[in-house]
């Protein structure tokens, strides 16, 4: 089906995995008429080799939709402040909760430590008008949902 089910968890992601490749293999044949499954297989192994964690000690940058599947031991999320998360774009609800589930999928590929974290302004000194993202609330020491929880 061409639409996602409802909800999230493993069901959401499998689909959403599959559906990503089906539009990769739609893309991939519109710009290589002709081509085999075996060039496909080809392409997708090559992508899968430049994803992978590097094999020396050292720092990844990478962004929430390129982390898919991918883990590390200490994850830094930065700028989550309303209009980066969610992105100003994201208008309608659904929208919204993609922009959630992204966030998500970050905060997912900490196996020991993750740092939250966001800017009061947009520059050294500047004036104090950014607010964290709303998907913070109830993760946040002090904040009502977490303290209504005990």
């Amino acid at each position: 089906t061409t639409r996602p089910p409802a909800g999230s968890g493993a069901v959401r992601d499998r689909w959403e995995s599959l559906a990503a490749l089906v539009r990769l293999a739609e893309d991939f044949e519109a710009a290589r008429p002709g081509a085999t499954l075996t060039d496909l297989v080809r392409e997708l192994d090559e992508r899968a080799a430049a994803q992978h964690a590097p094999t020396v000690q050292g720092v990844t940058l990478a962004s929430l939709h390129s982390a898919k599947g991918l883990e590390w031991d200490a994850v830094f999320l930065v700028g989550l402040t309303e209009g980066m998360m969610p992105i100003a774009y994201a208008k309608t609800d659904e929208q919204v909760e993609e922009e959630r589930r992204l966030l998500y999928v970050g905060v997912t590929r900490a196996r020991l430590h993750l740092s939250l974290s966001w800017s009061l302004a947009r520059s050294p000194g500047g004036r104090a008008s950014r607010r964290p993202t709303r998907f913070l609330n109830g993760l946040r020491p002090g904040s009502a949902a977490l303290g209504a929880r005990g």
